[in-house]
C-alpha cells in the first residue's frame, strides 16, 4: 500500500504574462511513500483449500491460497510475524514464526510443503 501526496506548487503555479496579467498553470508533484509490505508464497500440495494468516501485534491479516497453491497478505505492518497455514482437509496447521514485514517489499516464503 502506498500513501500519495499531491503537492500543488503556487510559485511555479501563478504565471506573469507579457501583457502584465497572471494565468494559472497548475504545477503539481506527486510523492508516493509505501506504507506496508506483504508476504507472499506457494502451498503445496496444491488446491487443497488453505486459509493464511499472518499475525503481528495483537492484528491477524488473512487470505487463502489459489487453487495453484499461490498466497499474497498485502497491507502488512513492518516487523516481526508468524504465519500460520490452516488447510481445510484434516491435515494439521502449520506456523512459521520470525518472518520479518519490510516496508514498500514483499518477503518470499518460497514453497511450502503442508
Amino acid at each position: 500500500m502506498y500513501n500519495i501526496l499531491l503537492d500543488f506548487d503556487v510559485s511555479q503555479s501563478i504565471v506573469l504574462t507579457g501583457n502584465g496579467e497572471y494565468k494559472l498553470k497548475p504545477v503539481i508533484r506527486t510523492i508516493d511513500a509505501a506504507i506496508s509490505g506483504s508476504i507472499k508464497g506457494q502451498i503445496s500440495p496444491i488446491n487443497i483449500g488453505t486459509v493464511v494468516t499472518a499475525t503481528s501485534n495483537g492484528v491477524s491479516y488473512s487470505t487463502v491460497a489459489s487453487v495453484n497453491g499461490y498466497f499474497m497478505l498485502a497491507g502488512l505492518p513492518a516487523g516481526a510475524c508468524s504465519i500460520t497455514l490452516t488447510p481445510v482437509l484434516t491435515l494439521l496447521p502449520i506456523t512459521i514464526t520470525g518472518k520479518t514485514v519490510v516496508i514498500g517489499a514483499s518477503t518470499d516464503l518460497g514453497i511450502i510443503i503442508i
